[in-house]
Formats: structure tokens, sequence, C-alpha cells
């Protein structure tokens, strides 16, 4: 019983504390590999911002045409800095990590990294709906399973251009 009430509590009182905006973007991922080979991948993701705390979250899947691979990615940024321009519109900087998967045919590569991020919103309609557009450096550590097995320093450059309605 007592665990059933510590779960409602950790799944709704946050709510009370802060506001979220949840929202769709599109993803172009281009990477260039430590052999200078270059590949871009093309995807969707569902972001998440907290509005007191300067916290952003994304979920991205990503298709690689170049290299029929399939990415899955986990970022997460803290911004450092994200002060407004001119009224409702707003500049960020800020640094996180990025936590991804890339699923081939013959191989798996699991990656991870430190990340840069910046980028310019735009807020409407009385803070409830935000357009974004971002720009971030990741430099990732990548293990390959499968294929060569080796290991690999790709740098990945994700533009994203989403949108995000706030509660």
């Amino acid at each position: 019983m007592n665990k059933k009430i510590l779960f409602f509590i950790v799944l709704f009182f946050p709510s009370f504390l802060f506001s979220m905006g949840i929202g769709p973007q599109a993803v172009s991922n281009q990477k260039i590999e430590y052999d200078s080979s270059y590949s871009a991948s093309f995807g969707a993701a569902c972001s998440l911002k907290l509005d007191t705390m300067p916290f952003y979250f994304s979920f991205s899947t990503e298709y690689n045409p170049f290299s029929s691979d399939f990415d899955i990615n986990l970022s997460s940024d803290f911004w450092i800095f994200n002060p407004e321009i001119l009224p409702n519109w707003n500049f960020f900087f800020g640094a996180g990590t990025s936590l991804g998967v890339n699923c081939f045919s013959d191989k798996v590569c699991f990656n991870f990294g430190p990340r840069l991020v910046s980028g310019f919103s735009w807020i409407l309609f009385d803070g409830f709906l935000e357009i974004f557009v971002q720009q971030a450096a990741c430099q990732n550590v990548s293990f390959e399973f499968g294929g060569t097995g080796r290991t690999f320093y790709p740098l990945e450059l994700p533009f994203s251009l989403g949108v995000r309605f706030w509660d």
C-alpha cells in the first residue's frame, strides 16, 4: 500500500512545482567519423523542457539512408543561460550528455559523450506554444559490437527544428 502511495506522490507531485513543455521535433544529424568519412541521419524526436529548471530532454529515432542504419538517441542538457533577446524571442546555450544505439544489419554500436547546444526559441499564444531551432555538437565515444569490434570517436552535429506545447 505504501509503495502505491509513494508512486503517485512521485508521479504527480512534480507537476505542482513546474510546468512542462512537450512536443515533436525534426532532426538532421550530420556525423563525421574518425577516418574523416561523413554520413547523416534524419528522423524525429520528442522533447521535454521544464519551465522553472533549466533542463531539456530529448528522445530521438533516426534513419541513415547512406549506411542503412537506425539510431536511437537520448540527450539531456542543462541550459547555462537563456536570455530574452526581444519580447518572446530567447537565445539559449547549454551543455549536456548524449547516449545512443546505432543498429546496422551486421553490427550494433553503443555511444555516449558530452554535448554543447545552442539555439533560439519563440514563445507564442501567451506561452502556450514554443517554436525552437537548435544546433548541438556531440563528441561521442562509440563501441562497436559485431563487425570489426572497434572503438571510435564520431563527431555528431544534430540540428533540430521543433515545437513544444506548454501546460
